[in-house]
């Protein structure tokens, strides 16, 4: 790893992380060679210390490849989770064996699995896991809609409709489990606790074009059972916050629920881009401003940003 990349790391080590560039749902696979170059010349060039990327960096066949030409190609430390499509077209076994040979041979991409605790400064430290749709959102099991998932991803696509469903449900219980130890432990010692992860952890969060995700949908993209576990954390710790950075949905909003702040990234298949760069000074202020006229949120996303303060909206 170059020296340049070595000595952002000694940096985030001390504690002085200033500012992060986040990005979710790349989804490099469908981006041609100058799109993908443009994305890392613009992650090179923020603001940001350190890269966040909350999943679906790339799929199929591209994986490996894509993978490594983002490591090679990012000149700053890279945290990040995986998201559903980066277990499509294969099996979830051989998509952690892909990422543990990438993140083997570059020192500076970290894949987030719960148990790491990122100090980003005194009062902030980023902690993250992939998350899953657990099923149980909206209609839960009983709905009759359906995504990719179901066919794409080869362990599902052999099993039956019931057993996916169990299966996503203890996939969401796995990450929820694996992320609480973290968690507790960095609300105790930080102000604030950024969380990174692929699925929105609360149906306000699961967005649709400016609305919440109909209840057909939302099994498929929310996880109540992330968000029960990250509530009752925060209940138990009065006066600390926790940002919640996610993606998924391909659609932006922001949904609040007391001290607990999510922030869904919005994206577009062959189009990637930055979604935001966050300066940990400004993190009081983002905090702040959840309660207030949407306005104040004009800054947050370039697109269409709605404030949920636990509404049950549905699609169309």
């Amino acid at each position: 790893m170059s020296g340049h990349v070595e000595g952002l790391m000694l940096s985030l080590m001390s504690d002085n992380v200033e500012s992060l560039t986040w990005l979710t749902d790349p989804h490099l696979e469908f981006c041609g060679y100058r799109t993908r170059h443009q994305l890392y010349d613009s992650i090179n060039q923020a603001a940001g210390e350190i890269v966040l990327i909350t999943g679906d960096l790339s799929a199929g066949s591209h994986r490996l490849a894509q993978y490594t030409e983002l490591a090679e190609q990012i000149k700053k430390p890279v945290y990040f989770v995986l998201g559903n499509h980066d277990r499509y077209d294969t099996t979830f076994a051989n998509t952690e064996r892909v990422v543990k040979r990438v993140t083997a041979l570059f020192s500076h991409m970290v894949r987030l699995n719960g148990s790491q605790i990122i100090p980003l400064s005194n009062s902030v430290a980023l902690i993250g896991v992939d998350g899953w749709a657990d099923g149980l959102g909206g209609e839960g099991p009983k709905t009759k809609a359906r995504i990719n998932d179901f066919y794409q991803i080869l362990d599902f696509a052999t099993d039956p409709e019931p057993q996916v469903f169990r299966e996503m449900k203890e996939r969401a219980g796995k990450y929820s489990r694996a992320l609480r130890p973290s968690l507790i432990r960095t609300l105790k010692q930080y102000q604030t606790t950024i969380i990174a992860t692929h699925v929105p952890p609360y149906e306000g969060a699961a967005w649709h074009e400016g609305r919440t995700s109909s209840p057909a949908y939302q099994p498929f993209f929310s996880s109540p059972t992330m968000g029960k576990m990250i509530k009752a954390a925060v209940a138990e710790h009065p006066g600390k916050s926790v940002l919640v950075l996610c993606g998924h949905t391909h659609s932006s909003g922001i949904y609040c629920d007391g001290n607990v702040l999510v922030l869904t990234a919005g994206a577009r298949y062959g189009f990637p881009e930055i979604s935001k760069t966050i300066h940990l000074e400004g993190l009081g202020s983002i905090f702040a401003s959840s309660h207030a006229p949407e306005p104040r949120f004009s800054s947050l996303f370039p697109d269409q940003t709605t404030i949920s303060p636990k509404r049950d909206l549905t699609e169309g």
